[in-house]
């Protein structure tokens, strides 16, 4: 439920005073109400007064060590509040693990760019993002077309689109059909390796966030 202590500190928090208009802070408030009326499990209790301040609190330190401003924030927000179910360590793992796109070795600032403008393509697991990852490396798939678009935005049949066979032979089209590269098949195949996503700070991208975001906290 919204109500006046969330909306107090939402725009204590986040400056919404400021940076939006009477019109944009209704909207804003309303899609706030809608995300919190809503339960996949239809049970509410998580979503406390304290479990939400947590929630925000947890996220937005986190983005403004990736470099957002306050009214990035907002934007990232209006665009899915769902980013509020965020396990922050996750989300983290997740940027680091993203560092290995060839996008990033063009512009140092391309996952915070995407996580402004399309936070729902966040709502794929960690673990699947690694799947993806992994597996696309074992086959042979050529690393300069392992993007974002690949890893984060495909469904899950898009992706295993790319690893079916079909008349222009490729090595690492291996499978008959979509429905032999399964969400489930992948995670039993290719489960995380925090040794690796660990490695994965050294990467000169992930050197900043990696300072940034483990200043105050011990090295996962």
């Amino acid at each position: 439920m919204l109500t006046e202590q969330v909306i107090v500190y939402f725009k204590e928090k986040l400056g919404l005073d400021v940076y939006l208009s009477d019109n944009e802070m209704i909207m804003f408030f309303a899609s706030l109400s809608g995300y919190l009326s809503h339960s996949r499990t239809g049970n509410s209790s998580g979503r406390t007064f304290g479990t939400i301040k947590k929630n925000l609190d947890d996220l937005y330190d986190f983005l403004r060590k990736i470099g957002c401003k306050e009214r990035e924030i907002i934007t990232i927000l209006e665009n899915s509040f769902d980013m509020l179910n965020v396990e922050v360590k996750k989300l983290y793992n997740k940027y680091l693990l993203l560092g290995v796109i060839k996008d990033c070795e063009s512009d140092p600032d391309f996952r915070k760019k995407m996580i402004i403008t399309r936070p729902r393509d966040f709502r794929v697991s960690l673990e699947m993002v690694y799947a993806r990852y992994m597996f696309a490396v074992s086959v042979g798939y050529p690393e300069a077309k392992i993007n974002w678009s690949m890893l984060m935005h495909d469904t899950n049949s898009e992706f295993a689109k790319k690893f079916v066979k079909n008349a222009y032979y490729k090595p690492y089209k291996i499978f008959e059909s979509t429905s032999d590269c399964t969400p489930e098949w992948l995670l039993n195949n290719f489960p995380i390796d925090d040794n690796f996503i660990n490695s994965l700070k050294d990467l000169e991208v992930n050197k900043g966030i990696v300072m940034q975001f483990e200043q105050e906290q011990p090295r996962m």
